[in-house]
């Protein structure tokens, strides 16, 4: 949550309410999670439906932050200076433009830099994907409550 509330005041987004609810709806599964549980023996089996409705909504969810810190993060994204760029004749227009009251600069754009490798870039497209089929076949996995 600490990210995601630094990207919000640096860039001014709205869209805190949204990950905020998908925070606190898997909080929900993982505090669930010891209802139902049974000891055999020395290990803990957890209970089943509160893990494999968090299995089938994470891959859901996923995207959807992805999106959100894409929409949070606006043009920064796209225009985000290099280290170089602070080295060069231009590095007093990258301080003034890119910095602000809270944040100078240099912490604006490794934020942007860090968003960007998390829901812009092409690991984070390759993320996106992982993340849907991981637990494997979603159509599969949701006929397991039917």
């Amino acid at each position: 949550m600490g990210w995601l509330a630094l990207v919000r005041s640096y860039s001014g987004g709205e869209w805190a309410g949204d990950w905020y609810e998908h925070y606190e709806r898997a909080r929900f599964f993982l505090e669930r999670y010891p209802l139902g549980q049974k000891l055999i023996s020395v290990y803990l089996l957890p209970a089943r439906p509160p893990l494999d409705t968090a299995r089938n909504l994470f891959p859901k969810l996923y995207p959807r932050l992805a999106e959100i810190i894409q929409l949070n993060s606006s043009s920064s994204l796209m225009a985000t200076p290099s280290e170089r760029d602070f080295k060069s004749p231009i590095a007093p227009e990258i301080e003034r433009y890119f910095g602000q009251a809270e944040a100078p600069a240099r912490e604006r754009v490794a934020l942007y830099r860090l968003a960007w490798d998390a829901a812009g870039s092409s690991f984070a497209g390759r993320q996106v994907l992982y993340e849907r089929f991981f637990f494997g076949d979603p159509v599969r996995m949701a006929r397991q409550f039917t």
